[in-house]
């Protein structure tokens, strides 16, 4: 069976104690995610590894080339085997006499409540790793984090708005429903919405950084893996958030090459670096949108306003020497010279 349930494990008892297992008289509390188990790994007490299929609880400190399926002074199994049969259905309740309808049309008295019935089957998962939860209804699937992280930024099991998540944090609850067009969070123009309640999305700034000076790309004939990421929205390592950070790590916030080289240098500060720096409102997780971000931007122009008849820059690299900017004339994207000085318009994710 690819899933591994939590059915063996009380989820209650994890909740409430804040995600601490009580095994062999000992609080064990979860730490990292590991995904699959690695015999040359050291992993600590609390940290969960997936092995044949199941999901393993590490109770020892420094636990390391121990077979979890071997081990049981050094592992515990959280979940895995087939599901057990449905209980049986408890009787209904009668219902209760309805009251006669009087004057006013008052309501009859209610009638008894019948017995609960069984709780449901576990649901059918499709990753191994998958865990679940009771959420008082019946069993949800929590997933393992995917992509897994790369240390030393390791997911934890977090209980984020009655729900148990692999995160980092829990990040805030945002209750506005936003649509295109309105002011966002920071005072940008909302321009992209991430879920269909218009909860989260992506805003624009206002106005061009430095009223629309011209900032050159960075990395001049230098080809820097990872920077081509083109989805829209914070989404972990492949949204334009994730190219601005790696720019900056990778060129540092001038305009020529990381190493040195000066031609294309034609301003002190590269586009990325520009849109890191942009704050408004007190809010300074701005960053330079990527290709598609940018590209939703240039539809929704006239909603957010401010633009000149120009090509923006993206933070999505074409190449050694080229990058992709998006023109707000004609919208057709093509790559240019990473050298060239282009307008910025900076966004964030809420």
């Amino acid at each position: 069976m690819r899933n591994a349930y939590l059915r063996n494990v009380v989820l209650s008892a994890l909740l409430i104690s804040g995600f601490n297992v009580q095994i062999a008289q000992a609080a064990i509390k979860l730490g990292a995610y590991y995904g699959k188990w690695g015999s040359t790994a050291t992993y600590a007490a609390g940290d969960v590894v997936v092995f044949n299929n199941n999901t393993y609880l590490s109770l020892i400190a420094g636990n390391k080339s121990k077979n979890p399926a071997k081990a049981i002074n050094a592992w515990q199994v959280l979940g895995g085997g087939a599901a057990g049969p449905q209980g049986v259905a408890g009787p209904q309740g009668i219902q209760g006499v309805v009251g006669p309808a009087g004057p006013a049309g008052a309501t009859g008295s209610k009638g008894a409540t019948g017995p609960r019935g069984p709780a449901g089957l576990p649901q059918a998962g499709n990753v191994a790793g998958e865990m679940q939860y009771w959420d008082g209804t019946q069993w949800q699937l929590v997933a393992p984090p995917s992509p897994l992280p790369v240390a030393p930024a390791m997911a934890t099991l977090h209980f984020c708005n009655g729900i148990p998540t692999w995160a980092a944090n829990c990040a805030p609850v945002n209750t506005h429903v936003y649509h295109i067009g309105d002011k966002g969070p920071a005072g940008g123009i909302v321009f992209a919405l991430s879920d269909s309640k218009g909860l989260h999305g992506v805003e624009a700034a206002p106005a061009d950084i430095n009223n629309g000076a011209g900032f050159t790309w960075g990395c001049w004939s230098d080809s820097v893996n990872g920077f081509r990421w083109t989805t829209v929205g914070n989404t972990g390592l492949y949204s334009g958030a994730a190219n601005t950070a790696n720019i900056i790590a990778a060129c540092g916030s001038s305009g020529g090459a990381a190493s040195g080289n000066p031609y294309g240098v034609g301003t002190a500060t590269n586009a990325a670096a520009a849109a890191k720096a942009y704050t408004l409102n007190g809010f300074t997780d701005w960053y330079l949108p990527s290709k598609n971000e940018l590209d939703l931007l240039y539809l929704q122009q006239s909603f957010v306003g401010g633009f000149a008849n120009n090509d923006y820059w993206s933070s999505s690299e074409y190449g050694a020497t080229d990058a992709w900017p998006q023109p707000f004339g004609s919208g057709n994207q093509s790559n240019g010279l990473k050298n060239n000085a282009l307008p910025v318009r900076a966004v964030r994710t809420f």
